[in-house]
């Protein structure tokens, strides 16, 4: 029985141009200095006043295309510091072309960025922070939806907002967090090292993984691996083995090697939510005592509404998620949800 997990596999199509400039006989990492800016240094930039936000507005009003209103965009957002956490969608990677698709939502920085999506592409740009960093990222550029001169346009009524077809991007400066460390992993088919194998996590949140030893180990197997550290510059982390299973053949084994995969979920603690009594929300009524289901796709992570059916009244029920009324913006659960 094979088995498989939300989030997929990283796949790698073989041997690339990486050297070992990165590493020492043994895994150790020749850079012991962190690449990442002082936390001193990022804080400053900061709390760096941004752009005259009035007057790019103002001049992405008079652009007289997307191409125009692109460029215009860019230089208002260039070089600006913002800071929140990591969400990691996809470490893949495919020959020369390394690709982790991630993205922060911005909490702190200029007010008219607050709340707004900065996308980091690649692995290089993502600078080893990894799932749930808090980090702090510099605005490289940004790209315009060629509809965006339309967009506007149609806006007659209402107030218009420049990025609002606007795509952001830009590169961590510096990440603070305790990220996961251990994953669950297959050994890929092509090794083409004598000192060090590559492993494949069955995660998303990291690309390919070196764990060095001479000994080759059977490829038939799963592994649990845990990082150690992530040299500055080199776009892997180097980990150790620490468990091996066989393949699962049966139901009970998948599971049990599933809870492997997630138990790094057991160990988070979440703020206590003090929901607000139902006799706040007179209009409301309690229904916390029904068995409620979701029809969603497997993986989906935002499950916003549930059915369920009251057989005393022979009615089919939509609940439909209200966080907001319960959870406050910026509180600390609000804060833990976003990790």
């Amino acid at each position: 029985m094979a088995v498989g997990y939300e989030g997929g596999l990283s796949f790698f199509d073989g041997p690339d141009e990486e050297t070992d400039e990165h590493m020492e006989e043994g895994g150790a990492s020749v850079a012991d200095s962190d690449e990442y800016e002082t936390f001193n240094t990022v804080e400053a930039w900061l709390q760096k006043r941004g752009p005259d936000w009035a007057s790019a507005c103002a001049a992405a009003s008079a652009a007289t295309g997307s191409e125009e209103l692109g460029m215009i965009l860019g230089r208002a957002v260039d070089g600006i510091c913002v800071a929140g956490h990591l969400h990691v969608t996809s470490s893949a990677e495919s020959g020369q072309e390394r690709v982790a698709r991630a993205f922060m939502v911005v909490k702190r920085g200029p007010p008219f960025l607050r709340n707004r999506h900065v996308r980091i592409y690649t692995l290089q740009h993502r600078n080893r922070a990894r799932q749930s960093d808090e980090v702090w990222v510099r605005l490289l550029w940004c790209e315009v939806d060629p509809a965006s001169i339309e967009q506007r346009e149609a806006a007659v009524d209402a107030e218009w907002d420049p990025l609002s077809s606007a795509c952001l991007f830009g590169r961590v400066l510096r990440a603070e967090g305790a990220p996961r460390t251990d994953y669950l992993c297959r050994l890929a088919q092509v090794q083409w090292c004598s000192d060090r194998q590559l492993f494949l996590p069955f995660s998303r949140e990291v690309p390919a993984i070196w764990v060095h030893g001479r000994d080759r180990l059977p490829l038939d197997k799963l592994y649990k691996v845990r990082i150690l550290r992530w040299p500055p510059g080199s776009p892997r982390p180097l980990a150790e083995v620490v468990n091996s299973w066989e393949q699962p053949t049966n139901a009970e084994a998948c599971l049990r090697i599933y809870r492997e995969e997630v138990s790094h979920v057991w160990h988070q603690t979440v703020p206590e939510l003090q929901a607000p009594l139902i006799d706040s929300f007179p209009e409301r009524e309690d229904l916390t005592d029904c068995s409620v289901f979701t029809v969603d796709c497997e993986g989906a992570r935002v499950l916003d509404d549930a059915l369920d059916y009251d057989a005393e009244r022979n009615i089919v029920r939509i609940h439909i998620a209200d966080v907001a009324a319960i959870v406050p913006s910026g509180s600390e659960v609000d804060d833990a949800a976003m990790k």
